[in-house]
């Protein structure tokens, strides 16, 4: 059966080297983080659906929905899309169905995990960093080998707005993103080392601690 490894829309995946057998270790039991970048959390049913289905989901977000939303956004929320930082020039990019350079319309139920193309499942959001540190360090690791018709139940950032604007706290991870820093994955370790005080460190390591704790009543997986 195919499982996440194949699935193309993931991002980076965490290297596990040096895990014990999942028989060897003892259960963690971190909460679920609350919020992660200021995002509320929910725990959701994450379903692996048929390959067909994902791809008629797909096909229709690729085809229909996306613009119709960046279309909806650029007519109803000027405002807010100001403040998220998209320009007006963007804006009106956005009125022709077109996404603004750097941005990404999540789907907060991924497609992988039984997501609709409804609005209300979708979000736009800065790609680098936002975007890519929630799959990095929330979403994709508890899914990843997941196969399909499988059932599992996921924690994942779910915002009830359409937009994502980062608190300001976290607004600096996207100037040093411009500038080539990268606040997860491998390559992310040195600069999280030198910003272990800062307000997002605190939504890592809480993300990071119920994955492993979530790991560690997986199977490891």
């Amino acid at each position: 059966m195919e499982n996440l490894e194949t699935y193309k829309y993931v991002h980076e995946k965490r290297v596990r080297n040096g895990r014990r057998a999942a028989s060897e270790r003892k259960p963690l039991n971190a909460p679920a983080p609350k919020t992660f970048l200021g995002m509320p959390c929910e725990t959701v049913t994450f379903t692996v659906p048929t390959k067909e289905r994902q791809n008629a989901v797909r096909q229709e977000f690729a085809t229909k929905a996306r613009a119709a939303f960046l279309k909806h956004l650029a007519q109803t929320q000027y405002k807010r899309l100001r403040t998220a930082g998209i320009t007006a020039k963007d804006i009106k990019l956005m009125e022709k169905g077109k996404t603004p350079n750097g941005w990404n319309t999540h789907h907060k139920l991924s497609v992988y995990g039984g997501g609709t193309n409804d609005f209300s499942n979708l979000l736009l959001i800065r790609r680098a960093p936002y975007h890519d540190m929630i799959h990095y360090h929330l979403i994709n690791p508890q899914v990843q080998d997941m196969k399909r018709g499988e059932t599992r139940r996921v924690v994942i950032p779910n915002p009830s707005e359409s937009i994502y604007v980062p608190p300001q706290q976290f607004k600096h991870l996207e100037r040093d993103a411009k500038r080539g820093g990268k606040s997860y994955g491998t390559k992310g370790q040195s600069y999280q080392d030198k910003k272990q005080d800062a307000p997002f460190m605190q939504d890592v390591k809480a993300a990071d601690a119920y994955i492993k704790s979530f790991l560690s009543k997986n199977g490891g997986r």
